[in-house]
């Protein structure tokens, strides 16, 4: 059997960075809401692109705007949505729009629908920020218990048994799903306060005032690209790395694990 030809790292960054110019084209024809946060937007304001040690890329969509984008999204680029509502695979809380002719599998047969990707997070709505902290500490557990999947080759063999098992059965889906329908109750009234409650880490969400993030400014230079931010991206940077424009020291550094990546037909790799 022919062995899959790994990615290199500029590969991956080139094809992350043309999906996202992609989805962001789509959001401003059909009048949907995103911004690039998080590693992506700092990468944006410090490096003008990635972050060398980090190689992610997230965009934040407001729920409504979230919800119509995985209804309606389509392209002829070859990217699709993979989410626990379309793959059994999908063991997380939120999107990712990938790459299709790659995958993380190196096995042929064994293809994994996630390739070269970027992450999409909803952004949810609150009245207060007392209100999102009671619904974040309601879907904790579920957090957690996705939190504990991605360190599963780390737990003991009887508790990664139970994981493992519990993803098969879509038992993780139901739980993600019993969680969205728990954050989406309050999503009818347009709260003064948002966020992403239902990021894949188990920690307490960063909360922040409407206004610092709605509405959008199509100003962030990313790779020689434009794309929308925050309305106010000192408040959001402030808020989730303090002091953001040093450099941490560099035994604070972690870079990002970049997981193998393959492609699946060698023959056809333009995108």
């Amino acid at each position: 059997m022919k062995s899959m030809k790994q990615l290199k790292v500029n590969e991956i960054h080139n094809i992350a960075l043309e999906i996202l110019k992609d989805v962001a084209d789509f959001c401003e024809k059909n009048h949907l809401e995103y911004f690039i946060s998080c590693g992506t937007l700092l990468g944006a304001v410090r490096h003008r692109g990635f972050i060398p040690w980090d190689h992610d890329i997230d965009i934040d969509m407001p729920r409504d705007s979230y919800e119509r984008f995985l209804s309606t999204y389509h392209t002829d680029r070859g990217y699709q949505i993979v989410s626990a509502y379309t793959h059994k695979q999908a063991a997380f809380s939120y999107a990712k729009v990938t790459y299709c002719n790659t995958t993380r599998s190196p096995d042929p047969k064994q293809k994994s629908p996630i390739g070269v990707n970027i992450d999409v997070f909803p952004l949810d709505s609150f009245v207060s920020e007392e209100q999102a902290k009671a619904i974040y500490n309601k879907i904790k557990p579920v957090k957690q218990l996705i939190a504990s999947y991605k360190k599963i080759n780390e737990l003991p063999k009887t508790r990664a048994a139970l994981l493992r098992f519990a993803k098969n059965k879509s038992l993780l889906k139901f739980f993600i799903r019993k969680a969205d329908r728990r954050i989406g109750i309050n999503q009818g009234k347009k709260g003064d306060f948002l966020s992403v409650v239902g990021a894949p880490t188990a920690k307490e969400p960063e909360i922040i005032k409407r206004e610092e993030l709605l509405p959008t400014k199509k100003e962030g230079s990313f790779e020689g690209c434009v794309f929308r931010i925050p309305n106010n991206p000192d408040r959001y940077l402030t808020l989730l790395y303090g002091d953001y424009h040093k450099l941490p020291p560099m035994e604070q550094i972690r870079s990002t694990t970049l997981t193998p990546i393959y492609w699946v037909d060698q023959k056809e790799r333009d995108i």
